[in-house]
């Protein structure tokens, strides 16, 4: 009967501590298409400087073409400027997968 307690209690545990972390893992992943969305809505709105406090401070940001941006201050400009030129009426959609 001890025996059956244990197994019991560790069972309980362990399920426990996996339905926490599917909770935090789906909680990660509400607050990252959070992110997204908000990136997506200042591009759209041409809001750079909404779109740049999405970026720590101290972010990186190398872009296809291989340029290379180094804190907040720079990404906020990149994107105004690709804003300026070929990407002027340009929309950004996303959708969950």
């Amino acid at each position: 009967m001890k025996r059956v307690t244990v197994l019991f209690a560790s069972a309980t545990l362990i399920i426990s501590a996996l339905s926490a972390a599917a909770q935090q893992a789906s909680q990660d992943e509400q607050a990252i298409r959070r992110v997204i969305a908000r990136f997506a809505d200042s591009w759209n709105r041409q809001d750079m400087s909404s779109l740049a406090q999405l970026f720590s401070e101290g972010a990186d940001l190398v872009v296809i073409t291989g340029r290379h941006w180094k804190g907040r201050s720079e990404i906020e400009m990149y994107p105004g400027e690709l804003q300026k030129t070929g990407y002027k009426d340009s929309h950004l959609a996303w959708s969950p997968i």
